[in-house]
């Protein structure tokens, strides 16, 4: 098939405008997801809970909303793939870019504690397991119940280590202020919009050039949801509240792996195959979580030079996608 110049011309502006219309749709979530975040170091500091634990909760949630709703529309649009890459995609970028990038700012990022609590390992392991739920090929409504009880179990398993929690839920109660609950309602209104501009849009350019949708989730959503991450890890780097960076990996990833997963399952199973998600998603994913374990645990810190080997998987990742599928 010949292109002609028309055409060609049509195609690039096709492609431009819903590019476009991913990117204003990621300034949204970051901005809503922030109205939902920036309390959580006031909560830490008045109940005595620790960082880590309110950023595995409220801040992981809220960045992770993005692709909770992203999963609901694609689910109900019967596109459950696009939810399945983005949040393969988004665990990706999670432990190589969203942990590099703060890293180059300060330093060095300490992981002592995701090490000495297993958190590390078995957010590892609940990111791998919607691979091996996939083996039959599908992801459906009895997965979805695993993935939701593996979230649960964990939560269950963090809430009885943290101290205080008695105490947050009554400070919960006592600051629930009208100009906070429309603030609330808002931000999900916005996340709402924001999310079903960016399933449009990923459709769109998965037509547009004729390439997969998984392919789509996989690379452009997934970085645009992730943004949420990226603004939060750089703020929390220049406020010094470096402990809520892992604590919102570690919990985004979860989440990822099991809400917003079980999420889109529920509302149409997730068909997995080699034009949608083939081997060398598998490996990527597999490869970052062993080098983010294997970097984390030398010296128990993440340092500048490992940051770099991070946004090199990173990199590496997002062109073997592009040289494969297109």
């Amino acid at each position: 098939m010949i292109l002609t110049p028309i055409f060609r011309y049509n195609l690039v502006m096709d492609l431009f405008f819903f590019l476009s219309l991913v990117l204003g749709a990621s300034v949204m979530l970051i901005k809503s997801v922030s109205w939902f975040t920036e309390s959580s170091a006031k909560i830490a500091h008045h109940l005595k809970i620790s960082e880590y634990t309110i950023s595995f909760f409220l801040i992981a949630i809220g960045t992770s909303l993005p692709e909770a709703f992203v999963a609901i529309r694609s689910g109900l649009a019967q596109d459950s793939i696009l939810s399945f890459g983005t949040s393969m995609g988004s665990n990706i970028a999670l432990v190589t870019l969203v942990i590099a990038l703060p890293v180059l700012l300060t330093g060095s990022i300490s992981t002592r504690y995701i090490i000495a609590s297993r958190d590390m390992y078995i957010a590892s392991f609940l990111a791998l397991l919607p691979f091996i739920l996939s083996l039959d090929g599908v992801i459906g409504r009895y997965d979805a119940i695993t993935l939701f009880a593996g979230y649960l179990l964990y939560s269950i398993a963090i809430l009885k280590r943290a101290r205080g929690v008695e105490s947050l839920i009554d400070k919960i109660e006592e600051i629930n202020l009208l100009k906070e609950a429309f603030l609330f309602i808002f931000s999900l209104a916005l996340l709402l919009a924001a999310s079903n501009i960016i399933v449009i849009s990923a459709i769109n350019i998965s037509e547009t050039l004729n390439i997969s949708l998984g392919f789509v989730g996989l690379t452009i959503t997934a970085l645009g949801t992730s943004l949420p991450e990226i603004s939060f890890t750089i703020a929390a780097v220049k406020k010094g509240q470096t402990e809520e960076i892992m604590g919102d990996i570690i919990g985004s990833v979860v989440a990822n792996s099991t809400l917003v997963l079980g999420l889109a399952a529920i509302f149409y199973p997730i068909k997995i195959d080699g034009i949608n998600m083939g081997a060398i998603t598998t490996f990527f994913v597999v490869l970052s979580f062993l080098m983010f374990m294997r970097l984390a645990r030398t010296q128990q810190k993440v340092t500048k030079k490992e940051a770099i080997v991070l946004l090199g998987i990173y990199t590496t990742f997002i062109f073997s996608e592009l040289i494969i599928r297109l």
